[in-house]
């Protein structure tokens, strides 16, 4: 196997090989890349693809740390991007985006410059809510 060394995109991350999806993938910011032939320079070059951390529900596309996230916020009371990157051990681009998903679906207010966000749905409610939108818990 060879070794590339490439860097994202996005956030300029060393990207790392993952064999089970066969793509390079950001572990700052989850972006993935599949490997494509140069025929100029005769190398492999990353090509960035749609982000593996994805899973399809029936309404759309949402991070699979959507649940987890989620309830993660709404026992402990804490809604800020710095604690999900800190609980789910995942970079801030990515807990930005989860955060801005659980803003899209009701489960927290919108942001308020540097404060927490507000918490608008129960345990219940969520739970009830991702069972309707199919996603797994």
């Amino acid at each position: 196997m060879q070794i590339v060394k490439a860097q994202c995109e996005n956030c300029n991350g060393m990207l790392e090989f993952n064999a089970k999806y066969g793509l390079l993938i950001c572990p700052f910011c989850g972006a993935s890349y599949m490997l494509e032939k140069d025929n100029h320079k005769k190398k492999e070059k990353p090509v960035q693809n749609q982000s593996i951390y994805s899973v399809k529900t029936k309404y759309g596309w949402c991070d699979d740390l959507f649940p987890e996230a989620g309830l993660y916020i709404i026992r402990t009371n804490k809604a800020s991007i710095g604690y999900l990157q800190r609980m789910l051990k995942i970079g801030f681009t990515r807990a930005a985006r989860i955060m801005d998903e659980l803003a899209e679906n009701g489960v927290v207010g919108m942001e308020q410059g540097t404060k927490p966000r507000h918490i608008l749905m129960t345990e219940s409610g969520f739970i009830a809510y991702c069972r309707e939108k199919g996603i797994d818990l």
